[in-house]
């Protein structure tokens, strides 16, 4: 049966060990390679304090805990994702049935997109296309040493981001990112807001200045000495990479360890890295489920009177 993860479900997870293996889903939130365990914390968290912007669904038979699920909203109602997933083998058949169920919920609080990252040889990924979720973008995780240079950069100025740059990162995004990227994270203003991964640990958010234009972004957030990054950079400044890279860096520190996921789309930030000695640690990707159809029918469905 699958139903919300309740505060009972707890001592069974403690007895049993609950479902064994990692957790499949790879968030911003997660290690920096991809691959994650379920500790019972989070379930804690999630079953203690169940509120409207994340959502905790167990897979259960009597008191065994075969399988949970977690649904958290993004920066706003239009984007969720999931940020856990953890599947005992013999419930494996259930998968689907348990993304269906995170599908709804996402849809019942205002979603239209439900986003799922996981690693680019999931056996998840399958099960993830039959239920309706769609391939956006391949991503490449880097990862590389900080750097204890104070060298300004060359041109433009760097920046904390401040509320009236939306709109001209927006056109950033826009001149960075592939049309079929766009149509699956948004299209609109708005929707890309919602669709933004939050910053939650030590976040950084800075913008490139060049000649009144925003050129690049960098979004950081720290833990311990990871700093994981993620960047947009226009392709007319060429030079912001290599500068944005050097900022990143400077931040991180000396002692400090920079992950870069890149989107397969980023090129030439993908070349940078690697001539800066950045290395591969994983692949990943990101699935989005469209929930606009769902709502529209759940909408149509006539009250009982």
């Amino acid at each position: 049966m699958i139903r919300t993860l309740r505060l009972s479900d707890l001592p069974g997870q403690v007895l049993t060990g609950g479902p064994k293996g990692p957790d499949l889903v790879c968030t911003r939130r997660g290690p920096p390679s991809g691959v994650g365990r379920l500790f019972l914390a989070h379930l804690v968290r999630d079953g203690l304090a169940p509120n409207r912007r994340l959502h905790a669904l167990a897979l259960v038979a009597g008191l065994r805990l075969l399988a949970v699920a977690t649904v958290q909203r993004r920066s706003g109602p239009r984007a969720w994702e999931l940020t856990h997933l953890r599947v005992s083998q013999e419930a494996w058949d259930s998968c689907s049935e348990l993304l269906e169920h995170c599908s709804a919920y996402a849809a019942t609080q205002g979603a239209e997109r439900l986003f799922l990252r996981l690693r680019e040889d999931s056996p998840l990924t399958a099960v993830a296309h039959r239920s309706g979720f769609f391939s956006s973008v391949a991503e490449v995780v880097y990862e590389g040493q900080g750097i204890a240079s104070s060298a300004a950069p060359a041109q433009g100025e760097l920046r904390p981001r401040a509320p009236g740059d939306d709109h001209a990162i927006f056109r950033l995004y826009n001149a960075t990112t592939p049309p079929q990227v766009r149509s699956a994270y948004g299209l609109t203003l708005e929707q890309w807001r919602d669709a933004q991964e939050p910053l939650v640990e030590r976040p950084c958010e800075c913008v490139w200045e060049h000649e009144g234009k925003v050129v690049a972004l960098a979004r950081m957030s720290r833990r311990g000495r990871a700093a994981t990054v993620e960047a947009l950079v226009h392709p007319e400044t060429p030079w912001a990479a290599p500068a944005l890279t050097d900022f990143v860096r400077r931040k991180a520190g000396p002692k400090g360890v920079v992950v870069w996921p890149t989107p397969e789309y980023q090129t030439s930030v993908s070349t940078l890295l690697k001539k800066n000695g950045f290395r591969e640690t994983a692949r990943l990707l990101v699935l989005v489920k469209s929930m606009t159809e769902r709502v529209r029918e759940t909408l149509l469905v006539p009250a009982n009177v």
